[in-house]
Order: C-alpha cells, then sequence, then structure tokens
C-alpha cells in the first residue's frame, strides 16, 4: 500500500481528459467554454509510486490487453475497451474487473482531479 503521507510520496503522473463534454480553452476569445462549477473540466489517470519496479508493469501489459481482448499494440485503454452499458452492466463487466485486479496487482493509483 502507498504511504499516504505527502512528505514522503512521489508518483508518476498519466493523464488525460475523463470523457469531458465541454473543451476547455485558454483563451479570451472562447469565454463561454471556460469551466463552470457547473460543467467541470476534468483529468483523471493513474499514478504509480516513483520507487516501484515498473519492468514487472511493463512485462504484464501484454498479458492483460490480451485477457480484455486487445491486440498487444494498443498505446492506450479507453473506457469502451473495458465495460459499456448501464450501469449494472458496467459492474458486471469481466473486462472491468481485469482492469483493476491489474491496476492492485501492480499497486497503481487512479486519479480524478
Amino acid at each position: 500500500m502507498l504511504n499516504p503521507n505527502p512528505s514522503i510520496l512521489e508518483l508518476d503522473f498519466y493523464y488525460d481528459e475523463t470523457n469531458n463534454i465541454r473543451k476547455l480553452y485558454l483563451t479570451d476569445k472562447k469565454q463561454a467554454y471556460i469551466n463552470t462549477e457547473c460543467s467541470p473540466f476534468i483529468l483523471g489517470g493513474i499514478a504509480i509510486d516513483k520507487n516501484l519496479d515498473k519492468s514487472s508493469i511493463n512485462e504484464s501489459i501484454g498479458e492483460f490487453l490480451k485477457k480484455i481482448g486487445m491486440q498487444n499494440n494498443q498505446k492506450e485503454v479507453k473506457f469502451k475497451h473495458v465495460a459499456h452499458g448501464d450501469f449494472y452492466a458496467i459492474l458486471r463487466s469481466k473486462k472491468l474487473d481485469c482492469f483493476f485486479d491489474f491496476l492492485v496487482k501492480h499497486k497503481i493509483c487512479i486519479y480524478t482531479y
């Protein structure tokens, strides 16, 4: 388990936008698209302890991708690759179970910001 003390914890963050329904512009010309409290722009991804040996993660990725029916040369795993349907169908997804098992096995954290 990761040490929750922020003064000790050092993580590598890998992030992307998380199926946002809005665009974020950093110019004054697109003010209508800037975040509001009602419609935030959210980043999310995974975080890995900098002190963990990432070679075991890299070696396991091919096996994980095979389990969820993806090719070994995939650059990213999107939500649509592991689950779809309504909330209950998503919870029953065996691919989503494999995804969470992979994260737990390699001590990979999920975050949103």
